[in-house]
């Protein structure tokens, strides 16, 4: 088994690597096209959703849930539904990488070619574990911030905020069913479900947290501003900004502000993605080497049939947003319940 204690501060900057990259970048020109600028007021919502279950899952991590749940017979379902969940939702998101690097990147590649430029780094994350995955996080992040700082610092652009009126541009009931039909977007915590935690600086957890969903909401926010309804066709926000940068006039253009750190999280985010899938799948067949040969081709011989990756971009919402939305709350639920119930069995045994 790797060695997954990471320390809170690591953890910290997982969220915030991972959080702000395929979401911020892809997600608000696709729910744009069913709310419009009420996208703003959506990711506002959804951003308090996802800190809630940042902090349960924190309790169960806290206190070492996962040795508990591995002592019942309840971890089969609860790892087969995680296996499923992140199977689902690593899937969606190498379409969204792909896309990502066919069209800011080369030209005219072939799929299959795409699809092994990412499968074999994201494998590789997978199988040197969450804590090696936290020490590449530990390297990347200073030149990430630095870059968003460089790129959100220097905006030049037609800000309008009269664009966010009405603030709410669809009826009340439309707005939250589109909310929860992008529920494959959230759940950002559920791989670290399977770590131990050693505890560094109390305060850099949650104040990373904060920030992290903060500036989302911020760039989406300036985004809003800038294209107004338009923003549906700003199919990546974060290259989309960097046209507004004023440094841009002297250093020519700043795309790599965007494309470098966006390539940092990406793969990081696929590759906790995938450790959490092996994660959940040794628990279930008790062996990791089969798990990751079978979630490495399931995971690359559908895009090698399909040959097209455009549609699964235009379907990451709907009946799959509701199922996701629905697994994510109920596995959180599930896993604090097994967690309270283990700890009143062991203080009956004491």
């Amino acid at each position: 088994m790797t060695d997954n204690n990471i320390y809170t501060r690591q953890m910290a900057i997982l969220i915030f690597l991972s959080s702000t990259v395929i979401k911020l970048s892809s997600l608000p020109a696709l729910w744009a096209m069913e709310i419009s600028t009420s996208v703003f007021l959506a990711m506002i919502i959804m951003s308090v959703i996802e800190i809630i279950i940042f902090c349960l899952v924190y309790v169960f991590v806290q206190a070492d849930g996962i040795k508990m749940l591995d002592e019942t017979k309840v971890k089969y379902p609860i790892c087969i539904a995680l296996y499923l969940y992140f199977f689902a939702k690593l899937f969606t998101f190498m379409a969204f990488v792909a896309n990502f690097i066919s069209n800011f990147m080369f030209d005219s590649i072939s799929l299959y070619i795409l699809i092994i430029t990412i499968i074999v780094p994201v494998v590789y994350l997978g199988i040197k574990g969450m804590r090696s995955i936290a020490r590449s996080g530990e390297f990347f992040v200073i030149f990430s911030v630095i870059c968003y700082f460089l790129l959100l610092a220097f905006l030049e652009a037609d800000f309008d905020f009269g664009r966010f009126k009405p603030f709410l541009a669809i009826d009340s009931t439309a707005f939250f069913k589109s909310g929860f039909s992008y529920g494959l977007w959230f759940g950002d915590a559920l791989p670290f479900i399977f770590v131990t935690v050693k505890k560094s600086k109390k305060a850099v957890l949650p104040v990373t947290i904060i920030l992290t969903y903060t500036l989302i909401c911020v760039v989406l926010m300036l985004s809003v501003a800038i294209f107004g309804d338009a923003i549906v066709i700003a199919d990546n926000l974060l290259v989309n900004l960097s046209m507004f940068n004023q440094l841009s006039s002297v250093l020519g253009r700043l795309q790599w502000l965007s494309i470098v750190p966006w390539l940092f999280g990406s793969y990081l985010e696929c590759g906790m993605l995938f450790w959490a899938m092996t994660e959940s799948g040794m628990r279930i067949v008790g062996k990791k080497v089969p798990v990751i040969v079978f979630s490495a081709l399931a995971l690359t011989i559908p895009y090698m049939a399909m040959k097209r990756y455009d549609f699964i971009i235009e379907n990451t919402s709907g009946i799959l947003g509701y199922v996701m939305f629905a697994a994510m709350i109920l596995i959180v639920v599930s896993i604090l319940i097994v967690l309270n119930v283990r700890r009143r069995k062991n203080a009956k045994a004491i």
